[in-house]
């Protein structure tokens, strides 16, 4: 029977199967928002940052951009020179590139048990603009042991601004304890490179990679959202997102914001 048939005789059937393969085929087909055009540029990943003049800076700033929850409550955040953050992100051949200039005026050393509560940089990626669940079968009421082993859809990467800088790029490979630092990964596999500096206001994070298995173009579009925590002395206390939206971002990708990798 084919598919007019279909329609006709069962008209209820058919716009069920309609509405099933759309949700089973969920790409989004247009920009998220908010949205960024990626411009390409050659960088050097040296901690200089001449080689981003010019290039649009994204402020995240303003108590808007807060992630409440998890022991973080809006008293605890103590304005923009607190704790506030600009990126921008550029891109040249096969590799993508980040710059991430925090102000924090408490800057920690890395010593805390799990990679977020320090000083944290993460760059939640989709690079294939997929949408949905960052890893297969893994929600919110999952154990972090349990994403061991998962399909993973998406990333969550976090870049710590340690003397030298920690990387840590798949949580289906291991727990984000600050000891499971996953360098060699990022350099071997990546192509990555990163550089860390004080500055008179933190700290800035450059960092530069390739995604495995991704060629990358122009007009392409990724889901992105960029956060960075800080530590105070006493753990997390303040969380600060590009998007400020109040959602699980570790585990769904819908609500991500997006680039556009431009000429």
């Amino acid at each position: 029977m084919n598919s007019k048939l279909l329609g006709i005789l069962f008209p209820g059937i058919s716009l069920s199967i309609i509405v099933l393969y759309g949700c089973a085929h969920k790409t989004p087909t247009v920009p998220r928002q908010p949205h960024y055009n990626t411009v390409e540029r050659n960088i050097k990943v040296d901690g200089n940052i001449k080689d981003w003049q010019g290039i649009e800076k994204n402020l995240v700033q303003g108590a808007k951009h807060l992630w409440i929850g998890q022991g973080m409550t809006l008293d605890k955040w103590h304005g923009n020179n607190d704790h506030s953050f600009s990126w921008r992100a550029a891109w040249f051949q096969n590799k993508i590139y980040f710059l991430v200039e925090v102000t924090d005026n408490n800057f920690q050393p890395c010593i805390r048990e799990y990679t977020w509560l320090n000083d944290c940089v993460e760059i939640q990626f989709d690079p294939r603009n997929l949408a949905g669940d960052r890893i297969e079968n893994v929600t919110v009421d999952t154990p972090l042991q349990e994403r061991i082993g998962k399909r993973l859809r998406g990333y969550e990467m976090h870049f710590l601004p340690c003397s030298p800088p920690r990387v840590y790029l798949d949580d289906t490979k291991t727990i984000y304890r600050l000891e499971n630092v996953q360098n060699d990964i990022f350099f071997h596999q990546w192509n990555g490179e990163i550089e860390t500096k004080r500055t008179d206001k933190g700290y800035l994070l450059e960092i530069g990679f390739s995604v495995p298995q991704l060629k990358l173009a122009p007009d392409m579009i990724m889901g992105l959202d960029v956060a960075v925590g800080d530590d105070d002395g006493q753990e997390r206390k303040s969380l600060m997102l590009w998007t400020g939206r109040q959602v699980p971002f570790w585990i769904t990708m819908d609500q991500y914001g997006s680039l556009t990798l431009t000429k």
